[in-house]
């Protein structure tokens, strides 16, 4: 009897692990997503702010660019003189942010094609990569519904110094993942990609440091980078 009372403790007190353990992953899960939508205030404000702005704008551009921070700072009029292109880049947007605004920033405005890119902190903050690539599936699937050609562009890697991390669970590991997923997507369901991440990566991976003012973002090199991998897809499609 006394063994059987210590297995049952035993069972019963490795069951109340495994409880808490799922107890924190939700936890954590949560807190996750409560992070990826932490800005969503800071973007009312400036949702609010571009909506004059569009007034302006091409009621009808050709190619529309959404993302976060490398993408808002983009100065598309500069690399791209001429074209019908506009820039719907926000600071701090996480993909889910870039699905909340799709209907107002890409499907209205009607344009032929959207390139649809999301930034390193997706990954820097151990948001789960399922999320992310559920995320683009949904803002492919937007596009197509809303007769928008898809154009996907991979993530654009950070340097050697600013991953912290170590192994597969660095900033840069979530994103090597993420950018092969995001080829053999693109690959199974005949969508174009621009592949910014390997054009602006070392041999190991890591964006180039003369590409960058501080890691992550792109400096004029950087965007140069960008454009001429955008000029080669453009390229590509008058052939």
């Amino acid at each position: 009897m006394g063994r059987r009372m210590i297995v049952i403790l035993i069972v019963s007190l490795i069951g109340n692990l495994l409880g808490l353990l799922v107890l924190y992953k939700a936890y954590d899960y949560r807190k996750k997503m409560m992070l990826a939508w932490a800005q969503s205030h800071d973007w009312v404000s400036e949702y609010n702010k571009k909506v004059p702005e569009h007034a302006q704008d091409l009621q009808n551009p050709s190619l529309v660019f959404l993302g976060a921070s490398i993408t808002a700072h983009w100065d598309l009029a500069k690399y791209f003189p001429g074209r019908p292109f506009m820039n719907q880049g926000i600071d701090g947007h996480y993909a889910g942010h870039l699905l909340l605004r799709f209907q107002h920033d890409v499907a209205d405005l009607h344009p032929y094609g959207v390139v649809l890119k999301l930034c390193e902190m997706n990954f820097a903050h151990q948001i789960p990569l399922e999320i992310s690539q559920n995320n683009l599936r949904m803002l492919a699937t937007l596009a197509k519904a809303n007769g928008i050609r898809p154009i996907i562009a991979t993530t654009i890697p950070v340097t050697k110094k600013a991953n912290q991390g170590k192994g597969e669970d660095s900033i840069n590991g979530q994103i090597r993942a993420f950018n092969i997923w995001l080829r053999e997507y693109a690959k199974q369901n005949q969508f174009e990609i621009i592949d910014y991440g390997s054009a602006m990566a070392d041999q190991d991976g890591f964006l180039l440091p003369e590409l960058t003012y501080d890691g992550i973002h792109p400096n004029d090199q950087g965007y140069a980078a960008m454009a001429n991998q955008v000029e080669d897809f453009l390229r590509k499609e008058q052939r």
